[in-house]
């Protein structure tokens, strides 16, 4: 049985992503609204977040804000999705894309 365990995933800091920015001219910065409702539950996992109401019992079949090891199991997925491009910096729920030029840059944006 697969339950929601802390992966421990490197969370990081301000300051890399800012020194990751130096030299960059022109900035956007993106909000993955509902980000972390984009990933996949593991069903046995899924049970452990049932909430009954007086109507009916729910649960999550997507990563719930508000677990204990969500934004750590976000920040994986968005690095892992990102990971071959440098202009795009995920942090959380936000992604920062970083160009010297303005012509550059929009070639970043979709």
């Amino acid at each position: 049985m697969k339950l929601f365990k802390r992966p421990h995933y490197p969370i990081p800091t301000v300051d890399a992503l800012v020194t990751k920015l130096q030299g960059d001219k022109v900035f956007t910065i993106l909000d993955a609204k509902n980000g972390f409702w984009q990933l996949p539950f593991y069903e046995e996992s899924s049970y452990l977040t049932t909430f009954c109401t007086p109507w009916m019992s729910y649960r999550f079949l997507v990563l719930p804000f508000g677990l204990n090891s969500a934004p750590e199991e976000f920040q994986k997925a968005m690095d892992e999705t990102y990971e071959d491009d440098e202009d795009i910096n995920p942090y959380f729920v936000d992604i920062t894309l970083g160009s010297s030029t303005v012509e550059e840059h929009c070639r970043l944006l979709p």
